[in-house]
């Protein structure tokens, strides 16, 4: 018989142990996350036999909405079952627990598929296609192309800036983020803490945070082929030359980007991209409380915690 687990009293050492076993993640990882996120408030569990066998962790978010204001949301992590213990309905019946959980407090519960045949499964558990990016590559004379080309504008502006310290600026990222998805209706807004978290676990992984004044890029380290994914880029236009100028100073030969789509800011990007470039399906929500939104153009998932 299976039971829902108590967040208060999970082991935290049963669900890292579950952890690794669904993930490609290091110890540290997980030790990380559990820092940021105490799993006795974020976990939601299932028993079976005495011992955790699928949990997912519900982080607070909030949702821009159409006013320019925001909504509660959670936002779903980590889904994952022992592979012995799949196929029997576990997941489906926690992700039924955590929506009664959060439908005290959240207009949604929102989530990112690790794959794209977990669309489909998350779609029969009342989950829609709700988000999407602008995913594309542009090799380094492309963004050489995109400075020489945007530089002289902006060059005063960029020069007047007050150098960045060698640590990231947590406060001033998401002061950024917000500043350019507050009205985009629906887009998912973090604290500084979740801002952190992504900032300390990109540098885990060998990657990091790069700063130009109204603009920042968190980024993976470059696979074996050289290229260096750029896993969240926010920026004001004025910001972008700066910022990709220090792009290209990392070891890479190509960056792939994901990015807000149909983002004014971004266009120059898009363009320069051409056939390369692509509109992706990049997450779902369900809707909670009567909430239900439709904007008239695709929100913003973002924030790697994927």
């Amino acid at each position: 018989m299976s039971a829902a687990a108590n967040a208060a009293g999970v082991n935290p050492q049963e669900l890292k142990r579950l952890w690794l076993a669904c993930f490609d993640d290091t110890p540290q990882a997980v030790d990380l996350f559990f820092a940021a996120y105490p799993p006795q408030r974020h976990a939601v569990a299932c028993c079976e036999e005495g011992r955790i066998v699928a949990a997912f962790y519900l982080l607070p978010a909030r949702l821009a909405d159409e006013n320019g204001r925001a909504r509660p949301a959670a936002y779903l992590y980590a889904a994952g079952t022992l592979p012995q213990y799949r196929g029997r309905g576990l997941m489906g019946r926690l992700l039924k627990e955590g929506a009664a959980r959060c439908s005290a407090w959240a207009d949604a519960l929102v989530l990112l598929p690790a794959s794209a045949a977990l669309y489909g499964f998350y779609r029969q558990h009342g989950f829609v296609n709700f988000y999407a990016c602008n995913r594309l590559v542009l090799d380094r004379s492309a963004l050489k192309e995109y400075i020489r080309s945007h530089w002289e504008p902006f060059a005063a502006a960029q020069a007047a800036l007050p150098p960045r310290k060698a640590e990231a600026d947590i406060a001033g990222m998401r002061r950024v983020r917000d500043g350019v998805l507050h009205n985009r209706p629906g887009s998912l807004l973090w604290s500084e803490a979740a801002v952190a978290y992504a900032a300390g676990a990109a540098r885990l992984y060998g990657g990091g945070v790069v700063q130009a004044g109204q603009g920042y890029a968190l980024y993976q380290a470059p696979d074996a082929g050289g290229t260096l994914e750029v896993t969240e880029l926010m920026a004001q236009e004025q910001a972008l030359p700066a910022l990709l100028q220090k792009l290209l100073a990392l070891p890479a030969k190509r960056y792939r980007f994901r990015l807000p789509a149909e983002e004014e800011a971004y266009r120059g990007l898009v363009q320069l991209a051409g056939p390369a470039g692509e509109l992706a399906p990049f997450g779902m929500a369900r809707w909670l409380r009567g909430c239900f939104m439709q904007p008239a153009r695709p929100p913003y998932l973002g924030l790697p915690l994927d």
